[in-house]
This record gives structure tokens, C-alpha cells and sequence, in this order.
């Protein structure tokens, strides 16, 4: 077995679990659905308070899904900023000096809610005390907003056993591409064979991963399969405590 210098770890449904049940529920044409669209909207009434909730609702929604295929088509990030940006012109909001303050009070108010749906348990956390004596330990996230990440590994209390944290959002490029990869191996000062990456995602961790030149432990939840013609990963696993006895 190759014996590594680092592990590098996907962030949300791998390190940190992301519990969509946990979102706040709003009720939209007769239905409940879970989003963060109400908070949100309250924070931006100034702005939109001529567009009723619903309204608001579904250009929150189609925004998302506008930037979800941009990222899904190009590799590139769309930013929490530019997502907003892309309500803004869907609600035909104007700039104006107020506009970019109440975007980064909107943005903020979606995150929180957003941490109400992130889980770490202690199972991860006593397989971090473990790891960290043998390994350095860094991350890579697809995620939106950077700053978010940090505060969610600082809440847990997990911030300072990263060496590096490189999240999508500050680089432009997403998972699979490699300049991701590349950046985090930069800041660590190591090369893709000293590291294993361990993500949940087959065509964005799995994928990724292999094309730097990295073994790769998959987390295979049964959701997701492997895209045709992708290398068998390194190891599969089904849960993050079963990584340990890989390493």
C-alpha cells in the first residue's frame, strides 16, 4: 500500500453533512418546499417590497438553477455574489447605493440558515483526532461562498487541522477541474502522489482526483454511480469512519 504525506477531503456529505430537512419550510403555490428564500426575502423587502414572496420564491429557485447549469456546463464557479446579482436582474431590481449593501446583508442571511443544515458528528471528529498525528490534512470544496466554509469548520471547532481549505469560490474553477487540485497542492507544498483524496462524488471527487495523477478513496452512499469508463477509485467505502483503515 502507498504510504501518503497527506489526505486531503472533500467538504460537504464527506467531512460535513449537509441536511437539506434542516432548511426552513415556505409554503409556495399550495405546497411546502424547503429554502431559504423567506429569510432571505425579508432582509431584501427594502428592495422588493412591491414582489410578493412567491414571486421571490421562484426567481431565487431559477437562479440557482441557472448557476447550477452554468457551473454543471463550464467547471466554473458562479459566485453566492454573482447568483445575486442574477436575482437582482430577474426581479429587474436597479442599482443603486443601497443595492450592493442589502446584497451582502441577503447573501449573509442565506448562509446562516444555510449552517442550519450542516452536521458534523463526532464519529468524523474522532476520526479527525486520529488522522492528524499521521497526516497533514487539507480540503477542497465545490461551494459558492468561501467564507462560509470557514466559519463552518470554526464552529466545529476543526478550522486549524486543515493545513490548506481551497474552496471553489476563491479560485473560479470547480471540481473536477484541476486547477483546484493544482492550487491546493501549491499551498501545501506537495505533489499528487504524496496525497489521497476522499470525496463522495463520483464525477466531480472521483473524476477530479484521478486526472491529477491522485488515489482517491470514494464514498459510495448508493446514490451516485461511477460515470462509464471511469477508473475503479483506489478504494470504495461507504461512510467517512470506514476511510481509516485505508491509511
Amino acid at each position: 500500500m502507498r504510504k501518503y504525506r497527506a489526505v486531503i477531503l472533500d467538504m460537504f456529505d464527506t467531512l460535513v453533512n449537509f441536511r437539506n430537512v434542516h432548511l426552513p419550510l415556505v409554503q409556495v403555490n399550495g405546497r411546502e418546499v424547503r429554502s431559504t428564500s423567506p429569510f432571505v426575502y425579508e432582509v431584501l423587502k427594502p428592495l422588493c417590497a412591491t414582489i410578493p414572496l412567491e414571486a421571490f420564491f421562484h426567481a431565487f429557485v431559477g437562479t440557482y438553477r441557472a448557476a447550477e447549469e452554468m457551473r454543471n456546463r463550464e467547471q466554473r464557479e458562479v459566485t453566492a455574489r454573482e447568483r445575486f446579482r442574477m436575482l437582482f436582474a430577474r426581479l429587474q431590481i436597479p442599482d443603486g447605493p443601497r443595492v450592493a449593501d442589502l446584497m451582502e446583508a441577503g447573501i449573509a442571511e442565506h448562509m446562516r440558515q444555510l449552517a442550519r443544515a450542516m452536521e458534523f458528528p463526532e464519529s468524523h471528529r474522532a476520526l479527525l483526532d486520529r488522522l492528524q498525528p499521521r497526516y497533514r490534512l487539507g480540503i477542497i470544496s465545490n461551494f459558492d461562498h468561501g467564507p462560509t466554509v470557514e466559519m463552518a469548520l470554526t464552529a466545529h471547532g476543526i478550522r486549524e487541522r486543515f493545513e490548506a481549505v481551497v474552496v471553489s469560490a476563491d479560485i473560479g474553477w470547480r471540481k473536477p477541474r484541476p486547477e483546484i487540485f493544482l492550487e491546493t497542492f501549491r499551498q501545501m507544498g506537495i505533489g499528487p502522489t504524496d496525497a489521497i483524496f476522499v470525496g463522495d462524488t463520483p464525477d466531480v471527487d472521483v473524476v477530479g482526483a484521478q486526472a491529477v495523477g491522485m488515489d482517491v478513496i470514494w464514498i459510495d452512499n448508493g446514490t451516485k454511480a461511477l460515470p462509464p469508463g471511469t477508473p475503479a477509485p483506489t478504494h470504495t467505502v461507504a461512510s467517512f469512519v470506514e476511510v481509516e483503515r485505508w491509511l
